[in-house]
């Protein structure tokens, strides 16, 4: 017999995604701290932001922009902060990317174990209020996806995410 994990469902990969931010932006903070310059431990850090910025970020504003965000644009009846909302994460996924693209040099130039000052607040304050939107906004309103929908998001997801 073939036994299947039970899928986890829409908001639990997104919050997934939502934590991997978190975790990045405290990693980038890390990094900029005065008090860790020097740190042994800088270059995987800084490796390990410049993959997720680079890969995963990227993935998870894809989600929103393909999956997430034009099937709740149909929902009946769904409200006008949840159409600001998203259309505000889109208008946000440009900055960004810009701030990503400011800080991957810098965090290069970590990874080869040189120093640098990095300034991720700008990121890291608007991935903040960007995630809080979402899960306020946005999370919400998942589960009254048809589970037809919301099984094509998961499919989705993990689309974008398997090995070519």
């Amino acid at each position: 017999m073939d036994v299947h994990p039970p899928d986890p469902g829409v908001l639990p990969l997104l919050q997934a995604c939502h934590d991997q931010i978190r975790k990045t932006c405290r990693g980038l903070r890390a990094l900029a701290a005065p008090e860790n310059r020097g740190d042994p431990r800088a270059p995987a850090t800084a490796a390990a932001c410049v993959r997720y910025l680079r890969i995963g970020l990227p993935l998870h504003g894809e989600d929103e922009d393909l999956s997430l965000a034009p099937r709740l644009r149909i929902l009946p009846g769904v409200p006008q902060s949840t159409v600001h909302a998203l259309e505000t994460m889109e208008s946000e996924h440009e900055i960004i990317d810009h701030e990503v693209a400011r800080l991957i040099p810098g965090l290069e130039t970590l990874i080869r174990g040189a120093p640098h000052p990095l300034q991720p607040e700008p990121l890291a304050a608007l991935l903040s209020r960007h995630l809080a939107r979402e899960e306020a906004e946005v999370f919400p309103l998942v589960p009254t996806l048809s589970l037809a929908d919301q099984a094509a998001i998961v499919r989705e997801i993990r689309l974008r995410r398997a090995a070519p």
